[in-house]
């Protein structure tokens, strides 16, 4: 049975701005699916299909989680005036922090999820987590693969599916997890990782997020 929140009609998109991401309004046709009256309050997702297209440069009120959810595309990204091309493919992971000027071209038919944070969700779990306020993310332009960012994204999209207006609590729970790894990950405040090797001794990945 289809959920009330599913599937959205354009005023929908161009005026529930507390609730979207901006880039969704500069997209040439409405998400697929999206959680935007779904009563979420802390992170919003949207499935999209889109066309050959370039967003123009805006400022997002949200962190943003690209995710890439179909086939290779060229995609051309510009924040805060840095230019990065890269060749995304299947399971790629873009990363944009809120209030960076951004803009992006993609050169073909793209899928992709987008999933919005609240801003304040991540400065409350990065005071809690390392006893400052200085604590930001750090955007992330190259193809990045992370299988747990993957998983709530495929988690989110399956309960927004199933339970539609039932699922906020189940929502802010992921968003909680995701916010904390993303700030354990990709932050200024991040730490060498400690990863099993193939002999099942532990060592150091000092491979440091782009800045």
């Amino acid at each position: 049975m289809m959920n009330d929140c599913r599937l959205l009609k354009t005023k929908t998109i161009k005026n529930n701005s507390d609730r979207d991401d901006q880039i969704i309004s500069l997209l040439p046709r409405l998400p697929v699916i999206s959680s935007a009256t779904c009563g979420w309050e802390t992170l919003q997702i949207a499935c999209c299909q889109e066309p050959a297209f370039s967003i123009p440069e805006h400022n997002s009120n949200y962190h943003s989680i690209c995710i890439n959810g179909g086939k290779v595309v060229r995609l051309e990204q510009k924040i805060e005036g840095k230019v990065n091309a890269v060749n995304s493919v299947p399971g790629d992971i873009g990363i944009y922090p809120a209030h960076f000027a951004q803009s992006f071209t993609w050169d073909k038919e793209a899928e992709f999820w987008l999933i919005s944070l609240e801003t304040k969700l991540i400065s409350h779990l990065g005071y809690e987590l390392y006893q400052t306020n200085n604590v930001e993310l750090i955007p992330q332009l190259d193809s990045l693969f992370d299988p747990l960012i993957k998983q709530i994204a495929l988690a989110l999209k399956t309960t927004l599916e199933t339970d539609g207006v039932g699922s906020r609590l189940y929502a802010d729970s992921m968003a909680n997890a995701l916010a904390v790894h993303l700030l354990s990950r990709y932050s200024n405040r991040s730490r060498p990782i400690q990863v099993c090797n193939s002999t099942g001794s532990y060592a150091a990945n000092r491979s440091t997020p782009q800045r």
